[in-house]
């Protein structure tokens, strides 16, 4: 696919091809442009993405899920995995006992893992053939591939996640129609993703820390988000926009991106990393270095900036995530 027929290619939610461009972002791994467009009819945002389908995979790599099980440095690292016990725990809160769940992109395992020492049967999908192999090596269950391509049995699990998942797809409703096969009656969808409807997201325009082209090939607003779900026969029970994890980061990293010439320096730094090398060679010497001294000044007083601006957006409604819980309508 060229980048010519990448503009006019049909939108992955109601099949229209016209389109209203929004802006280009900056891969920060590659250093690649990538285009963002609005459906003309349906209004969902999407990275335009001028390849095959099957080359998206080198756009992840060790630099995206880390290295020796391990993501971030120290300290940070064992926060990461705070946080997914409280995911785990929102499992538990919707499904107290034992049950079957599977994470659809579920990265490192942590949850799966998490879940699984507490008695659950745990499955989990995974675009990384290496790291599905490494899960399946601790006794999780994790397919390489698309989730519809698995073939599971129907109604067979009690809790399905698509946490920071559901962007990734070139398919959404396709997935969601699996999902809703895959679960039980009284089942439940666990879904989150970032909120281009967030004030951190206008604020940031094309230097957004969520827009994470073009892996995330999908930017939802709460409006398009519920379209999809009540299309695909999903029944929306709760809704948040607030993520302690998720959201001031996003807006801190947002605000850094633009004062910086270097995007998501602080994440880099975060993971054990510079800038990546194409951001090396596109920025100079000086620059970075500057980049690099705002980013160490700023970090500290930004980040409580944004957690109290984050705080006061999610009351809004306006946060930096979508978060729901659904549940599939039964056809009588």
């Amino acid at each position: 696919m060229t980048p010519a027929s990448a503009s006019g290619q049909a939108c992955p939610i109601c099949r229209e091809t016209g389109q209203e461009g929004l802006f280009e972002s900056v891969d920060y791994l590659t250093g690649q442009s990538f285009a963002v467009a609005r459906c003309a009819r349906c209004g969902t945002a999407r990275t335009l993405f001028p390849h095959p389908e099957e080359e998206i995979g080198r756009y992840y790599g060790d630099t995206y899920y880390g290295r020796e099980g391990r993501r971030f440095l120290g300290t940070l690292e064992w926060l990461v995995r705070l946080f997914r016990r409280g995911r785990v725990r929102a499992v538990l809160r919707l499904h107290p006992g034992p049950g079957r769940v599977l994470d659809v992109g579920c990265g490192r395992g942590l949850i799966l893992r998490r879940l699984r020492s507490l008695g659950w049967d745990c499955y989990g999908t995974e675009l990384s053939a290496d790291l599905a192999q490494l899960l399946r090596e601790s006794g999780v269950e994790v397919f390489a591939g698309a989730l519809e391509e698995w073939g599971l049995p129907q109604a067979s699990f009690d809790v399905i996640l698509l946490w920071h998942s559901l962007e990734h797809q070139f398919e959404p409703a396709r997935v969601l129609a699996e999902v809703r096969r895959l679960l039980k009656p009284g089942g439940r969808l666990l879904l989150e993703v970032p909120n281009l409807g967030s004030r951190q997201a206008r604020l940031a325009g094309s230097r957004w820390f969520h827009l994470d082209v073009p892996r995330h090939l999908l930017h939802f607003s709460r409006p398009t988000l519920a379209a999809l779900l009540c299309g695909q026969g999903f029944e929306i029970l709760r809704w948040s926009t607030w993520s302690l994890e998720q959201g001031p980061f996003g807006l801190a990293q947002s605000l850094l991106n633009r004062m910086c010439a270097s995007p998501n320096l602080l994440y880099g730094l975060m993971k054990g990393h510079g800038p990546a090398e194409p951001t090396r060679r596109r920025i100079s010497g000086p620059r970075r270095a500057l980049d690099l001294g705002l980013t160490i000044v700023l970090a500290a007083p930004v980040v409580a900036l944004a957690l109290g601006a984050e705080a006061v957006a999610a009351l809004a409604g306006r946060g930096g995530v979508l978060s729901i819980v659904a549940r599939k309508v039964e056809v009588p």
